[in-house]
C-alpha cells in the first residue's frame, strides 16, 4: 500500500464510506454513553439496544470495511472494482437506508424496519456482488481471496436472515422460528462476515505493516478450514438445539483463533520493523481478545448462562475484536489514503509532508488505553449486573472513541474532504 495501482478506484470511493463511518462512530459513542448512564441493563431485543448495535456493526463498522475492502481489493487482488459507477451511487442508496432503518429501530416501526430494511439490503448485496465478480477476474490465488469471497456470501446470507426476521415482525410468517433466525443472523455476521474479512486481510496487512518477510503459512488453510467447519456447526447446532454441535463448533473456532494468532506470532518474530506502532500492537490484542470471547461463549453455555450474560460476551466480541482491529488497521489505511491523494503527485517536486506528520500517532496510546479500559470495565459490569462498571465503562469507551474520531478528523480535514469527493456530483 505505499503507491496507488493503476486499478485504484477513484478516491471519492472509498472516502465517502470511511467518512461516514468515523462520523457515526462519534454518534454511537454518545448514545453508547447515554445507554450505560440511564438504561445499563436494558435487554438485547429492546429498541434502543437493536438500533445502538445496527449503528455499530451496519453504521460505523460496515461502513469502514465497504470503503476499506474496495480500495484493498483492487491492490491485494491487482485488478480494477466492476463497475464504479454502480459503487458510487450505492453509496447515497446506503446512507439512506442506514439513517432510516437506525431511526426505525429507535421508534420500533415495523413499516419503516421493512422499507428501510429492504433498502439497505439491496446496497448490502450489490457491495457484496460486485466485489465478488471483482475477484472472479483475479488470477491471484491463496487463502486470502478464499477468505474474503466466504466473507461476501457470509454477508450476503446474513442480510438475508436479517430481512427474513423483519418479514416475521411484519407478516407473522415464521415467526415460531424468530430466535433461530436472530442467532443464525448473529453468527453469520460477526464470525462469517466481519472475522472472515479481518483474518484474509490481515494476511495481507499484518506483514505490510510490519515489514514481515519469511514467515511460515502452513497453517492458514487449517485456520481457514477450523473457522468454516466451526462455523458450519453452530448454525447446525443453532436449528437442531444441539448443544453438542454448538460445543464443538465453538472449540473449532476457538482453535482458528489460535492458529490465527499463532500466524501473527510468526510474522511478528520475522519482522524487519524493530519497534510495532501502537496501532498495529493492538491488532495482535484484539485477537487475543477475540479468543477470550469465544473461550467465555463456551463457558457461559457449558454453565447455561443468562440473557444478560450473553449481551456482556457478545458485546466484548464485537468491541474487543471487531472494532478494535478496525481502529487498528484505520490508523494505517486512512492517512495513506489522504497523503497519497493531497500529496503523492507533489512527493519529490516540492516538499510536502511526511506522512506520519498528518496527526500525533503518540496519542493513540490514550486512543487504545481507554478504550481497552473501558470495554473490560463496561462488559465485566453487564455480565455480573453492576451499574458502576456499566456506567464507568461505558463513559470510558466514549472518551476514547471519541479521541479516535478526532484524530481521524484530524487527518480528513473535514471541509478540504469534502470538496475533494462531492465536487463532482
Amino acid at each position: 500500500m505505499n503507491k496507488t495501482t493503476s486499478h485504484s478506484p477513484p478516491f471519492a470511493l472509498p472516502m465517502r464510506y470511511i467518512t461516514l463511518g468515523v462520523v457515526l462512530f462519534g454518534l454511537f459513542a454518545l448514545q453508547l454513553l447515554a445507554e450505560s448512564l440511564f438504561h445499563p441493563f436494558q435487554m438485547a431485543l429492546m429498541p434502543s439496544v437493536v438500533a445502538l448495535t445496527h449503528l455499530l456493526t451496519l453504521g460505523v463498522l460496515l461502513s469502514i470495511v465497504t470503503g476499506a475492502v474496495y480500495q484493498l481489493t483492487t491492490v491485494t487482488f491487482l485488478i480494477p472494482i466492476r463497475n464504479v459507477g454502480l459503487a458510487g451511487k450505492n453509496f447515497w442508496i446506503y446512507g439512506m437506508g442506514i439513517v432510516g432503518l437506525w431511526i426505525s429501530m429507535e421508534q420500533w416501526w415495523t413499516v419503516g424496519l421493512l422499507i428501510f430494511g429492504t433498502i439497505v439490503t439491496i446496497s448490502i448485496y450489490i457491495f457484496g456482488i460486485l466485489v465478488m465478480l471483482s475477484l472472479s477476474k483475479s488470477t491471484v490465488k491463496g487463502m486470502i481471496r478464499w477468505y474474503i469471497w466466504f466473507s461476501m456470501m457470509y454477508l450476503l446470507l446474513a442480510v438475508a436472515f436479517a430481512w427474513t426476521m423483519i418479514a416475521s415482525i411484519q407478516f407473522g410468517i415464521g415467526s415460531r422460528f424468530y430466535m433461530e433466525l436472530l442467532e443464525t443472523h448473529i453468527v453469520l455476521a460477526t464470525i462469517g462476515f466481519f472475522t472472515c474479512l479481518i483474518i484474509g486481510f490481515s494476511l495481507k496487512l499484518f506483514p505490510m505493516f510490519t515489514l514481515a518477510h519469511g514467515f511460515s503459512t502452513a497453517r492458514q488453510p487449517y485456520t481457514f478450514g477450523l473457522l468454516q467447519g466451526g462455523l458450519a456447526l453452530l448454525i447446525m447446532g443453532i436449528w437442531l438445539h444441539s448443544r453438542i454441535l454448538l460445543t464443538i463448533g465453538g472449540v473449532a473456532a476457538v482453535a482458528a483463533f489460535v492458529n490465527h494468532a499463532l500466524d501473527l506470532r510468526g510474522m511478528i518474530q520475522k519482522r524487519m520493523r524493530k519497534t510495532m506502532e501502537t496501532p498495529i500492537r493492538y491488532v495482535v490484542v484484539a485477537t487475543i481478545f477475540g479468543l477470550i470471547s469465544f473461550c467465555a461463549v463456551l463457558g457461559i453455555a457449558l454453565a447455561h448462562g443468562g440473557l444478560t450474560q450473553w449481551q456482556g460476551i457478545i458485546g466484548f466480541y464485537i468491541l474487543g475484536w471487531i472494532v478494535l482491529t478496525v481502529m487498528g488497521y484505520a490508523y494505517k489505511i486512512i492517512p495513506f489514503l489522504i497523503w497519497n491523494q493531497r500529496y503523492g503527485t507533489k512527493a519529490g517536486k516540492e516538499k510536502v509532508p511526511m506522512m506520519s506528520e498528518l496527526f500525533d500517532l503518540k496519542k493513540s496510546r490514550w486512543v487504545f488505553g481507554l478504550f481497552v479500559a473501558g470495554l473490560f470495565l463496561f462488559s465485566c459490569g453487564m455480565v455480573l449486573g453492576w451499574y458502576g462498571l456499566t456506567m464507568a465503562g461505558g463513559s470510558l469507551l466514549t472518551i476514547g472513541i471519541g479521541l479516535f474520531v478526532w484524530q481521524m478528523l484530524q487527518i480528513l480535514k473535514p471541509s478540504q474532504l469534502w470538496k475533494e469527493i462531492y465536487s463532482n456530483d
